[in-house]
C-alpha cells in the first residue's frame, strides 16, 4: 500500500497544482524585514517594488519583552521547524524591535501543493524574491545570522493572522505623522478645531492599517473660507491635486445621522476626540458605521444568484460585483483586526484620550456578528 502511494502521490500533487494554478491567478502575501536591516528598508522596498507591485506598507516596533512570542507564533503560521527558528532568534532579539510590514501582489503565482490533500501550499515566487533581497543584503547586516532581513507569509489566508500578531504584539504609536496624507492636510493650515477626521484615520495608531483617503467634517465657518459658501450635502475634495484624497463629508455624511445632530459644528461639539492637535471621530461612531456598512453589503451579497456568490466572487466576477466583495472583505477584515485590538487591551494605553469602554464601541463589537 505504500508503494501504491508513493508512486501516485507524485501524480495527485501534479494534478494539485495544475488546480492551484486557475484558483490563483494572483495571490497577496505579507512580506516582513526584520530588524536587523532597519537601515536599509527603504532601500530593499525599492527593490521588491522593481519586482512586485507593493500594495501597503507600514512601520510598527514589537513590545518591550515580547519579540520571542512574536517570533515564535509568526514562524508557527508557516509550519517552521524548531531548527530554524533557533539559527536566528538571539540575532533578532537585539533591540530595537523595529519591522516593517509589506503587502505585495504576484501574478500567477503557480502555487504548488505540498501534501495530498492541497491543505498545504507554497508560493515559489516569493521564495525567489527573497533569496534576491537575501543575497544583496547578507553582507551589508552587521553580525548577521541565518535569515534575518526578510520574512513572507506563503498563502493568503496567513495574512490575517499575521496581521493578528502584530496588533497583539506592537507598541501603541499615536504619532500623526502616521496618517497618510498628513503631511498635505498641514499644509493647508486648517485650523484643527474646525473639522475633525473620519473613516479609517483611526486604524493607523491601532496597528491595523494604513488609512485610506482622508475623510473630513469641516464647520461651515471652515467650508465659508475655502469655498464661499455653507457645508453642502454632498461631498467634495480639497482645492488642487488632492481633492480625490483629502476629502471633506457633507451634510448628508452617514456619520451625521449616526450623531443625530443638525450642524457640523454640533456633531464635533458632541463626538470629537483630541489626539495629537487633531479631532478624530469618536471610536464608536466609526464602529457603528462599518458594522451598518458589513450588513447592507452583506445583504446586496446575498441577493445575487447562488453561483455568483458562491463561486465566480471577486476574481472572476463582473467590476461591481468585485467591489462589492472587496468593499465587504475590507470591513469585515477591518471589524476583526479592531475586536482583536479591544480583546489585547491596546485601547487601555495611556497614548489614547481618556474614553469608555461604551466611548470605544467595544460593546458594538461584542454584540454583533459581522
Amino acid at each position: 500500500m505504500r508503494t501504491v502511494r508513493k508512486l501516485i502521490r507524485p501524480f495527485i500533487r501534479f494534478i494539485w497544482n495544475i488546480i492551484n494554478f486557475f484558483r490563483w491567478p494572483y495571490i497577496d502575501l505579507a512580506v516582513i524585514l526584520w530588524p536587523p536591516a532597519y537601515e536599509y528598508f527603504d532601500d530593499i522596498v525599492t527593490d521588491i517594488k522593481d519586482i512586485y507591485p507593493v500594495l501597503d506598507e507600514r512601520d510598527f516596533e514589537i513590545e518591550d519583552g515580547s519579540m520571542k512570542k512574536f517570533m515564535l507564533e509568526l514562524y508557527a503560521i508557516d509550519r517552521a521547524t524548531e531548527k530554524k527558528i533557533s539559527l536566528k532568534i538571539d540575532r533578532l532579539l537585539v533591540a530595537p524591535h523595529k519591522l516593517r510590514i509589506l503587502k505585495i501582489r504576484i501574478r500567477w503565482p503557480r502555487m504548488k501543493s505540498h501534501c495530498d490533500f492541497n491543505s498545504w501550499v507554497k508560493c515559489p515566487k516569493v521564495n525567489e524574491l527573497k533569496q534576491v533581497i537575501r543575497k544583496k543584503y547578507t553582507s551589508k547586516i552587521k553580525d548577521y545570522k541565518y535569515d534575518v532581513i526578510i520574512h513572507s507569509t506563503e498563502t493568503d489566508s496567513q495574512i490575517k493572522e499575521v496581521e493578528d500578531l502584530i496588533v497583539k504584539y506592537s507598541k501603541v504609536d499615536t504619532n500623526p505623522e502616521k496618517l497618510r496624507y498628513f503631511k498635505e492636510l498641514k499644509s493647508f493650515q486648517f485650523p484643527s478645531e474646525e473639522y475633525v477626521l473620519l473613516n479609517s484615520a483611526w486604524l493607523p495608531f491601532f496597528n491595523i492599517r494604513k488609512n485610506g483617503d482622508l475623510d473630513l467634517l469641516p464647520t461651515n465657518n471652515l467650508y465659508q473660507k475655502i469655498f464661499s459658501k455653507d457645508v453642502p450635502n454632498f461631498s467634495s475634495g480639497v482645492p488642487g491635486k488632492l481633492e480625490n484624497r483629502i476629502r471633506f463629508h457633507g451634510l448628508n455624511s452617514p456619520y451625521m445621522k449616526l450623531g443625530d445632530v443638525n450642524s457640523p459644528e454640533e456633531f464635533i461639539g458632541k463626538y470629537a476626540k483630541n489626539l495629537g492637535g487633531l479631532n478624530f471621530v469618536l471610536p464608536r461612531l466609526y464602529v457603528q458605521y462599518k458594522l451598518d456598512r458589513v450588513q447592507e453589503t452583506r445583504h446586496e451579497i446575498n441577493k445575487l444568484n447562488f453561483l455568483r456568490r458562491k463561486f465566480l466572487k471577486k476574481r472572476l466576477a463582473t467590476k461591481n460585483i468585485r467591489k462589492l466583495f472587496i468593499k465587504f472583505d475590507k470591513d469585515h477584515s477591518d471589524l476583526k483586526a479592531i475586536s482583536g485590538f479591544f480583546k489585547y487591551k491596546k485601547h487601555e494605553s495611556d497614548s489614547f484620550p481618556k474614553m469608555t469602554n461604551m466611548d470605544w464601541g467595544i460593546d458594538l463589537i461584542d454584540q454583533s456578528n459581522y
